[in-house]
């Protein structure tokens, strides 16, 4: 079930698949001048050959949508794991602002990525 896809409401759901199944999933919304990832996920269940990607073919699938809603940043919050903050930096990412804490998640890192000048 895809509870959350709703493009006209600037909601949408994104799958990374191979071979029928879901090895990864993300999630973004619509902000007034972003979109922000909510969640970018890996299913490590899933047994990927090598050099297939999940996290960049989910980002590279996600620009094209910030074209179409012509926003300018991508933005998300990492959570504080240094693996996942170096992903999201080789991927165009940068610290926007200061880390905060968050009940659920732990320390967060809200990063900023900018898509450039959309129409």
């Amino acid at each position: 079930m895809i509870s959350h896809h709703d493009p006209l409401a600037g909601r949408w759901t994104l799958f990374r698949t191979w071979e029928g199944l879901r090895a990864g999933a993300a999630v973004v919304t619509r902000q007034p001048s972003s979109l922000y990832i909510e969640y970018l996920t890996r299913n490590t269940a899933v047994d990927l050959p090598p050099r297939l990607t999940v996290g960049r073919a989910l980002l590279d699938a996600i620009d094209p949508i910030a074209g179409e809603e012509g926003v300018r940043f991508l933005t998300l919050d990492s959570v504080d794991d240094p693996s996942t903050i170096s992903f999201y930096r080789h991927a165009g990412f940068m610290q926007a602002g200061p880390t905060r804490w968050d009940g659920a998640w732990g320390l967060l890192h809200p990063m900023v990525k900018n898509v450039g000048n959309r129409p």
